[in-house]
């Protein structure tokens, strides 16, 4: 209900970040009605529904507001669990749930001290990190995160269905995303900022590199693969994804092709 959200922390639990991809132009408000025409525009639509009518009514006692349909919203977000991963029959007593090689990840993720902000129950601290992620080949101005570019640390549950990964999406595959961190070298020691450098390093090069992270550790090469496939145990393929034949507003499910 109040984990941070977004990529940097600006907002806190399930309802306030569904404000967020409605009010943003390039996701879902378009050009024709401002930020603070969209929410008015989208709870009138609703309250136009019968079906959804009767649907608020019932369960807030009233009509649709922003507030109400992000709560509904929540309350659906909130019931997409992945608890039975791999990963976690083992941690309740399944031995052979892992394989060798998963089991050897664990310990090198361990030892590198991906834990240090990958722990929890979501493998994340929450909190932002300066990792100097490139951006995506499309951002026209860099993505500062934070406003330095801080990006929160993500969870490493579900990664088999959430690529590509980092802010930028700029790796497509989960050992990519591992070798990510086979780019810290001596740049970073004697705080070298030279832009072509950076990028062969597959750094950003709009970032300082001394304001790197303090608990970033380069993970060796010869340990991708199998801290990729620990990665992968973390994936349960068994969450809710039923998909409803209709939906009250008549529109087509799952979106317009």
């Amino acid at each position: 209900a109040v984990a941070p959200m977004f990529w940097d922390n600006r907002a806190a639990g399930f309802a306030e970040q569904a404000l967020g991809p409605v009010r943003s132009q390039i996701e879902m408000r378009g050009p024709y009605l401002t930020e603070e025409q969209i929410w008015d525009e989208i709870a009138d639509r609703v309250n136009n529904v019968p079906e959804y009518q009767t649907r608020f009514e019932t369960v807030y006692g009233g009509e649709a507001t922003a507030a109400r349909i992000t709560q509904a919203l929540a309350a659906f977000e909130s019931t997409i669990v992945a608890n039975n991963s791999r990963f976690d029959q083992w941690m309740r007593g399944k031995a052979d749930a892992l394989t060798f090689q998963e089991k050897a990840g664990m310990v090198s993720f361990l030892d590198e001290g991906c834990a240090d902000c990958h722990n929890g129950p979501m493998f994340s601290n929450y909190e932002l990190h300066v990792l100097a992620a490139p951006d995506g080949p499309w951002v026209l101005e860099p993505d500062k995160g934070d406003g330095n570019f801080a990006f929160r640390t993500s969870t490493l549950r579900q990664l088999e269905f959430t690529g590509p990964y980092f802010h930028g999406g700029h790796v497509a595959t989960i050992e990519d995303a591992v070798e990510f961190y086979d780019n810290y070298d001596d740049d970073e020691e004697d705080g070298d900022d030279d832009d072509d450098e950076d990028d062969e390093n597959g750094l950003n090069p709009a970032v300082d590199l001394s304001l790197l992270d303090e608990k970033l550790q380069e993970v060796d090469e010869d340990e991708i693969e199998e801290i990729a496939a620990f990665l992968r145990a973390l994936s349960d393929s068994g969450y809710f994804k039923d998909e409803p034949a209709e939906v009250p507003s008549g529109l087509p499910v799952g979106g317009f092709e």
